[in-house]
């Protein structure tokens, strides 16, 4: 099921809103992966190395009747369900399938909101990840693959909220730099940030 001879690879997870159906996001999701260099060909191997891998796992949901258990007539009528949605087409499931026996999936969503319910397995995300590191003992985890390692992850509770396109760069000043060879040291790094801002 899972290709365990392979380099380490950097996981996460981040909370979007969208005015895009589940299908729609899918089809953009692909796209980037498509862009970044992932083979999308029915050649590629099946959760092998790829640069990327883009994944829908938790979709908000709406309970589509009124308290009195009539139909809603209106979108706004419809009570909104957290992470909700529960779908499956030939190219999307909803939840993601499998992700509560992937730790290096449920860690993320812990660190972003540990309170996440699962729609099917009606359990926190908390839940489902301390039920996972239960059943699967060290030594079975350590014959799987290494340890996942936290990198750099957002206290809980913080988001980085942005209304506008932000442009970063990587200014390598380093006269010998492995990426352009030096072509942009100078001997004042914000002379030369600024330069390459213009």
């Amino acid at each position: 099921m899972y290709m365990t001879n392979q380099p380490d690879f950097l996981n996460g997870a981040v909370e979007i809103e969208t005015h895009l159906t589940p299908s729609q996001l899918l089809v953009k999701l692909k796209q980037v992966e498509s862009d970044l260099g992932r083979d999308l060909s029915d050649n590629a191997i099946r959760n092998g190395p790829r640069p990327i891998d883009l994944d829908i796992l938790l979709f908000d949901g709406c309970e589509l009747q009124n308290t009195d258990g009539t139909p809603a007539d209106t979108i706004s009528d419809n009570t909104l369900l957290p992470s909700g949605l529960v779908m499956q087409t030939t190219s999307l499931e909803i939840p993601h399938r499998g992700m509560a026996e992937r730790e290096f999936v449920l860690a993320p969503l812990v660190d972003l909101d540990s309170n996440i319910v699962h729609p099917i397995h009606n359990k926190t995300m908390a839940e489902l990840l301390a039920l996972l590191r239960r059943k699967t003992n060290a030594v079975e985890r350590n014959q799987c693959v290494d340890k996942a390692m936290r990198v750099v992850p957002l206290p809980q509770g913080r988001y980085l909220h942005f209304n506008e396109t932000i442009i970063m760069g990587i200014l390598n000043i380093t006269p010998d730099s492995f990426s352009d060879g030096g072509k942009y040291y100078s001997n004042n790094a914000v002379d030369q940030a600024m330069q390459m801002y213009k």
